[in-house]
């Protein structure tokens, strides 16, 4: 998940020291660093840009600057290349209010220590006044006086005034105090105000100023998230995204959706990033694509390339895809297997899952979520993209007759009828037990085991992890999705295990079926006559396959549904949103794959057809904790 990130470069001149605050992960700490070679650059973009730490603590000991060294290796306490220049001048870059002062003395900002408690408010208040007054900048004295009047008014019970009291106490060095910031912060956000909400969310979070508090975060985020404040939706929304290790993207979609219709870049480029991912239940490329282009629009470059990975089919695609024998689509991809043994792919190659131009002598072929899996004729196996799980290591594989890619593992089926898997090691691979398999099917989060007599699942049905043995014993082929199985019987019937979610397991009155594949929100069907059957959910056209013929293999993916013709060529559904805004462009003598504006084009006519679900329909139910 894409979160705000800061960061600071700074280029040392003849031994300068340059006071800076450092924005990593949303945390600031305060640093001196002094590099006595002229010209050295500092970059704070990651961990491992800065050779000793992520970042410094100041200390004034004995009137010697002091660097205390966070970070992975603790032998760089007190490292040599942080000293002390004593008349070297100084500036202050404040990352929070994009401001650079210039500080004549470094000493001045350590004379007194910022934290001390005065048993006198009033003398507190002229103390503060006095260290805010002497910065050389002549807005100062007005930021002083200022100071003492939110004073004033924040006793009074005054809630604007305890806000800007609390940012004025976590922003303003003389006075830095998060503690302070935090009293004045919760003041007012006990008052019902909605900014204050949001701080306090944020510093329970981040535990500056008070003990760090997860439950408390969320209560007063949500305080602030439903009173419209985007930080807090942003905020809350990332929480709920990685709830405990518990994945609950409903929730986190629909706090990133407030935000984002309210023009925030981020909240927009983290919508998509949920609406991407299509091992998500959530998943809507669609909706993807809509969200990073507005990003874009409102000034996020960082999402232009995650859009450029959305891949989209157009009528004209695919036009090349000739003498194709075999094909698989799953995750956001599809590759077909050609006659000479080679194989074509298309769509998002962000993990390298297509790239198999190099392949020959494959004799059959598999697309997974984010990788993809080709069976050579000597019984061995290839394998590219995403390896996170492991599901690439198959090299070792040998005497293999069959293979399936599932969304994060890999399947194959051997000679002599056992099993081998990698991948997560979860139930889905445990197949050592399996013997005289005579078909596998890795599904997205399961795999399938046909028997001579019996179907074994193994992993997700239905939400739950499990094993489970069928009582199908006139099951021919078989089929996974999402945590549901199908069944193609000798009859030409389908038998079915798992949720029904969408309709896609509407296939009781279906008859004559020779093949079937399920997908991620619908389930197709390929009839004897050579037409296709669909059932489920219809957004993306992923259902308009009545006037499709002469078909001998089908494959449903997340989005699209894939036919193989008798004459080696492929037909496939096209997302109605892409097909108008393809055809408008051609009006116009351009076309959807080349025209720069074709993403103006697509937001424009998805705003059309507007989004299917409305915030509240992504709320509620499947939300972790009670705030």
């Amino acid at each position: 998940m894409d979160n705000e990130h800061k960061q600071a470069r700074i280029t040392v001149l003849s031994g300068a020291v340059y006071l800076i605050e450092i924005g990593y992960n949303e945390k600031l700490e305060n640093g001196v660093f002094v590099i006595q070679k002229e010209g050295t650059e500092i970059s704070f973009n990651d961990e491992n840009s800065f050779p000793f730490a992520i970042a410094a603590k100041l200390y004034f000991k004995k009137r010697v600057l002091v660097a205390d060294i966070y970070g992975f290796h603790e032998a760089t306490y007190n490292s040599p290349m942080i000293e002390f220049v004593e008349e070297a001048p100084a500036i202050m870059v404040n990352l929070r209010t994009s401001t650079i002062v210039k500080i004549e003395d470094p000493h001045s900002l350590l004379d007194k220590n910022p934290n001390v408690i005065f048993d006198d408010e009033e003398g507190f208040e002229d103390c503060m006044q006095e260290k805010i007054s002497k910065r050389e900048n002549d807005t100062n004295t007005d930021l002083a006086n200022k100071f003492v009047a939110y004073c004033k008014a924040a006793d009074n019970g005054d809630a604007d005034a305890q806000y800007e009291l609390g940012k004025m106490y976590n922003s303003v060095k003389p006075i830095y105090n998060t503690e302070k910031a935090f009293e004045y912060f919760y003041k007012a956000a006990e008052q019902g105000h909605a900014d204050s909400q949001s701080w306090v969310g944020y510093m329970f979070d981040n535990g500056e100023g008070v003990e760090q508090d997860s439950e408390q975060a969320l209560i007063w985020y949500k305080k602030a998230a439903e009173q419209g404040v985007i930080e807090a939706q942003i905020n809350l929304g990332i929480i709920c995204y990685n709830n405990d290790g518990v994945l609950d993207s409903y929730e986190a979609a629909y706090w990133f959706t407030k935000a984002a219709k309210q023009g925030d870049e981020i909240a927009q480029n983290n919508l998509a990033m949920i609406y991407s991912d299509w091992a998500d239940t959530i998943y809507d490329k669609r909706k993807a694509a809509y969200w990073f282009a507005k990003s874009i629009e409102n000034g996020y470059e960082g999402a232009s390339e995650k859009l450029e990975d959305i891949k989209f089919l157009t009528r004209d695609d695919l036009s090349d895809w000739t003498d194709i024998i075999a094909i698989s689509t799953s995750g956001d991809h599809m590759v077909g297997l050609r006659k000479d043994g080679t194989v074509a792919a298309f769509g998002n190659n962000n993990n390298g899952q297509c790239e198999i131009d190099d392949w020959t002598d494959i004799i059959e072929v598999s697309a997974g979520g984010s990788h993809t899996v080709g069976l050579r004729k000597d019984g061995t196996v290839v394998a590219v993209g995403h390896n996170n799980s492991g599901q690439l290591d198959v090299e070792d594989w040998a005497d293999i007759t069959a293979i399936s890619a599932g969304g994060f593992h890999t399947v194959g089926l051997k000679k002599d009828g056992t099993v081998v898997a990698v991948g997560p090691r979860d139930e889905r691979i445990n197949v050592y037990m399996m013997l005289d398999i005579v078909a596998v099917y890795a599904g997205a989060n399961n795999t399938v085991c046909l028997g001579t007599d019996k179907v074994y699942v193994l992993g997700n049905v239905d939400g739950e992890s499990t094993t489970i043995v069928s009582k199908f014993d006139d099951t021919t082929a078989i089929s996974a999705g999402v945590g549901n199985v199908a069944c193609l019987q000798a009859d030409g019937t389908i038998e079915v295990l798992g949720s029904n979610d969408y309709g896609m397991f509407e296939v009781n009155a279906w008859t004559d079926i020779a093949a079937i594949s399920v997908g991620y929100k619908h389930t197709v069907g390929l009839k004897k006559d050579g037409t296709v059957i669909a059932t489920g959910n219809e957004e993306n056209g992923r259902l308009s396959v009545n006037d499709w013929t002469d078909i001998i293999a089908v494959t449903a993916g997340t989005e699209l549904t894939v036919g193989l013709k008798r004459d080696g060529t492929v037909v496939f559904t096209v997302d109605p949103v892409i097909d108008q805004a393809d055809k408008r462009l051609k009006e116009a003598g351009s076309d959807f794959k080349s025209d720069p504006n074709r993403w103006k084009m697509f937001t424009e006519i998805f705003e059309i057809w507007e989004l299917n679900d409305s915030d509240d329909d992504l709320k509620g139910a499947r939300y972790v904790r009670t705030l």
